[in-house]
């Protein structure tokens, strides 16, 4: 019955829906390939009305563009979910698959999981946000240092990594600001220099 309206009628419809309540209009539908363009351009529409930029190309194993814009206008919710594995699946795969332009739009959620309180998190933070890029990492190079002295090993590491990443000007001024913590690191694990 819905697909019976004129289209701009049912994109006006599905731009008053929630995430998930796209998502089942769209799988109870019969004619599903035309109520998924419907979908994907209401979430286009209201990324747009929202001042989010949609990246440019569909990641590698996601099935539509619907589904991959639900998976983004959600991502706020996932992030901050009480479950660390729903935490964990928004960083490892949403954010990580996201284009560089597309991450960095993201960057202040990211920033906020390398100190959240599940190490699988934080370790699939601190890799994701090498994706950032020298100058993003520069801008928050004293919360990746903090995590030099994280519990978990691995996010000791991926945090070392990151910081060694940056380019010889950023290195050179992060390492003034923080070249105890990274010596200390140096020193508890020993790895090269480059």
């Amino acid at each position: 019955m819905l697909l019976g309206l004129p289209p701009e009628l049912v994109v006006i419809v599905l731009l008053c829906l929630d995430a998930h309540s796209l998502m089942s209009a769209a799988s109870a539908c019969s004619g599903l390939l035309q109520m998924l363009a419907h979908v994907e351009l209401a979430l286009r529409r209201r990324a747009a009305a929202s001042g989010r930029v949609c990246p440019t190309g569909l990641p590698r194993g996601v099935p539509s563009w619907a589904a991959y814009l639900i998976q983004l206008e959600s991502l706020p919710l996932r992030l901050g979910d009480a479950d660390w594995p729903v935490r964990h699946h928004a960083v490892w795969n949403t954010l990580r698959k996201l284009d560089n332009g597309s991450l960095l739009q993201h960057t202040g959620a990211l920033v906020q999981k390398l100190a959240d309180p599940h190490r699988r998190v934080r370790q699939a933070a601190v890799r994701v946000f090498r994706k950032l890029g020298p100058a993003a990492i520069a801008d928050h190079a004293g919360t990746v240092v903090h995590m030099l002295s994280d519990d978990d090993s691995q996010v000791r590491y991926f945090a070392y990594v990151t910081l060694n990443g940056l380019d010889p000007v950023d290195r050179v001024r992060v390492g003034w600001q923080h070249a105890d913590a990274i010596a200390l690191y140096r020193e508890n694990n020993p790895v090269d220099s480059d």
